[in-house]
């Protein structure tokens, strides 16, 4: 459900240039105007490639459609009109990519006004679907349904949806524990609407003790050296059980927001752990932990590296 609401947040009337839907009709119309800054192959370009995007956001949509299962009626219309004015879009703008490539003004006029109704309706559906989503009611997180708790359908427990659409720890990797990774799949499971959220609740107890433990170690460990290193992961590894605790609140307050950003803290509390780790090793690993510190830093640069040659 978070995907599917993320997907079809897109907005096409953001800034005016050429990557929006906006931009490409003010283009258009100093085309049609004849202003000398502007030409024919740049606006062919530009809708070619609002085509390509339009055909991902379909692809996307019906994935998550697909992914998520039986939507319930109040969120299928929003969706399905949203589909629809995505199709339509493409539609229109293959033809105004044909007039463009004709120097035919006229007809290019009225399929900018074409353009700018299907963007209208577009529009309207989606908001639609934001009210929708920010309305403060509990729901199924797999198909959106308000009429029994647990749905009768997914058997879930309704929750109130994130309005934000979904906010996911992409940002960098981390090493943790076998708890750690179990409960990273309950809550992305929970929050994709594939676990009821009492889940939650056997996932937790196996990291809290790992926490625990790591605490009281590092603690034990600050009462004989008075390191700065190590005051940091104790700051970190509170800051971990601060997320837990958000996590935990999530049983109360049923908010897909609560869920994400607890553990959104815990990971990236965890990602923060790591470098603090490896200067640890340093300050008191002797030879060996000083070399252990340099390998995971040597490999952690060529996993940031292959990272990044894939992102671009």
């Amino acid at each position: 459900m978070t995907d599917l609401i993320a997907n079809l947040r897109d907005n096409f009337g953001a800034p005016p240039d050429t990557s929006t839907i906006k931009g490409i009709l003010r283009y258009g119309e100093m085309w049609i105007a004849g202003e000398a800054a502007v030409n024919a192959s740049d606006l062919k370009l530009a809708c070619e490639t609002m085509i390509g995007v339009l055909g991902r956001a379909i692809v996307a949509t019906e994935a998550d459609l697909a992914k998520t299962g039986p939507t319930h009626e109040s969120l299928a219309d929003p969706v399905e009109r949203s589909v629809l004015a995505y199709e339509r879009l493409q539609e229109i703008l293959k033809d105004v990519v044909d007039a463009a490539g004709s120097e035919d003004r006229q007809r290019a006029t009225s399929l900018l006004e074409e353009v700018r109704e299907a963007s209208d309706f577009l529009r309207q559906a989606q908001e639609d679907m934001d009210r929708w989503v920010r309305l403060e009611v509990l729901r199924c997180p797999r198909c959106g349904s308000t009429e029994s708790d647990p749905c009768s359908s997914c058997g879930l427990q309704l929750m109130y949806l994130d309005p934000s659409g979904g906010v996911k720890a992409k940002d960098a990797s981390a090493e943790l524990p076998p708890e750690f990774g179990r409960l990273n799949i309950v809550v992305s499971n929970i929050r994709d609407g594939k676990l009821s959220l009492p889940k939650l609740r056997e996932a937790l107890p196996a990291v809290e003790k790992s926490l625990n433990f790591f605490l009281a170690s590092i603690s034990a460990a600050l009462q004989q050296n008075h390191s700065d290193n190590l005051s940091r992961g104790e700051d970190c590894l509170q800051s971990m059980s601060n997320g837990i605790g958000r996590l935990k609140e999530t049983l109360v307050s049923r908010r897909v927001t609560d869920l994400q950003e607890g553990w959104i803290q815990v990971f990236r509390s965890a990602v923060e752990l790591q470098d603090i780790r490896r200067d640890l090793l340093e300050e008191f690993g002797g030879e060996d932990g000083r070399e252990i510190a340099t390998r995971e830093r040597e490999s952690q640069i060529e996993q940031d590296s292959i990272s990044l040659g894939r992102d671009e």
